[in-house]
């Protein structure tokens, strides 16, 4: 699984890193990092959850 982080999105709400802290990164002032992310298998549903609870929807989840 692969998501994409938006910086653009983000409203620094924190709900991304408080569901998948070891996934996700964020910036000093808390965004998210923009980039591609190739998520580990056993973090998928970690992820994903982060996913849908992000209010911003800064974080997209790539089709493969």
């Amino acid at each position: 699984m692969k998501i994409q982080a938006k910086e653009s999105l983000c409203i620094a709400a924190g709900r991304c890193v408080a569901v998948a802290e070891d996934v996700f990164e964020l910036d000093a002032d808390g965004f998210v990092v923009d980039g591609e992310i190739e998520v580990p298998a056993d973090r998928e549903d970690a992820a994903f959850q982060a996913a849908i609870l992000c209010p911003g929807k800064a974080l997209i989840i790539v089709e493969e």
